[in-house]
């Protein structure tokens, strides 16, 4: 009889699903959803989806495996008791319904891109013009004193085509609205965005940084960034990714300044997600 009991134990454990035992480690140790969510800087609701096996309720594939890693750890569950369980994974519908928008939206956010390097290009011949005319004045000694410019001035720079200036630097087309933190941990970050689409601004630093860009749920960019290189994305509900050297990244979200999501050399996931 004590044999047939141990069996039929096995058999129940083997059932438990993975947000079963979450829930049950956390309840053995007398900790309350809101405790843990202090704690792991995670939102009640994700712990919840996780608790419940609701997947779906989570912000994507790669982030509902960083949420199940900090959680574990915060429990003090071994990685191993969790492999164990089957992997978490996106629903296959979300991802095919997502792929063809993104490759869509992705032809969009090119078009901006051509006029950059022809602004650049007309920027740097102007001041070169500008400061070759003051280079000559100076040589013909024209100054203040025959009534023309102050001697070494040099007129200040106008853009082509008698377009504005943006002083403050940012990209008025980018939508306004406010950007929440909800969650910041050694390797991960997650922000709430109030208005979308999504538009996230990436520059590389000093270094080399690999980074992976994931739209809508699904990815849409996985290549090394050099120092200087600048990229842009968007996404209508959820962007994010992977980023290998995050202290080497610079991040503008929505024309807003987040700056480095990390430290050098301790890769980061990231998210931004639409509210």
């Amino acid at each position: 009889m004590e044999k047939e009991a141990g069996m039929l134990k096995a058999e129940d454990d083997r059932k438990e699903s993975l947000g079963q035992f979450l829930k049950s480690t956390r309840e053995g140790k007398g900790i309350s959803l809101k405790e843990a969510a202090e704690e792991t800087k995670i939102r009640v609701r994700y712990l919840q989806a996780l608790e419940e096996d609701d997947f779906a309720c989570l912000p994507g594939e790669v982030y509902a495996r960083g949420f199940l890693r900090n959680y574990a750890r915060f429990l003090g569950i071994p990685a191993k008791e969790i492999s164990r369980f089957e992997p978490i994974s996106a629903p296959a519908e979300k991802e095919i319904v997502l792929k063809q928008p993104v490759l869509e939206r992705r032809s969009k956010r090119e078009r901006p891109r051509r006029w950059l390097p022809a602004l650049l290009l007309g920027l740097s011949v102007l001041v070169a013009l500008f400061l070759l005319l003051g280079y000559f004045t100076r040589l013909a000694g024209q100054g203040g004193e025959n009534g023309g410019p102050p001697k070494g001035a040099i007129p200040p720079v106008l853009p082509p085509h008698g377009e504005d200036i943006d002083e403050g630097g940012e990209n008025e087309d980018w939508p306004l609205g406010e950007l929440t933190l909800l969650a910041d941990t050694e390797h991960m970050v997650e922000y709430l965005v109030s208005k979308g689409p999504i538009v996230l601004e990436v520059r590389a630093g000093d270094t080399p940084c690999w980074l992976r860009v994931i739209a809508d749920g699904a990815p849409i960019a996985d290549e090394t960034l050099q120092p200087g290189d600048v990229r842009e994305y968007t996404a209508e509900e959820s962007l994010g990714g992977r980023a290998g050297n995050p202290g080497s990244l610079s991040l503008v979200v929505n024309g807003q300044e987040v700056g480095e999501i990390g430290k050098l050399g301790i890769p980061k996931d990231f998210s931004f997600v639409l509210e």
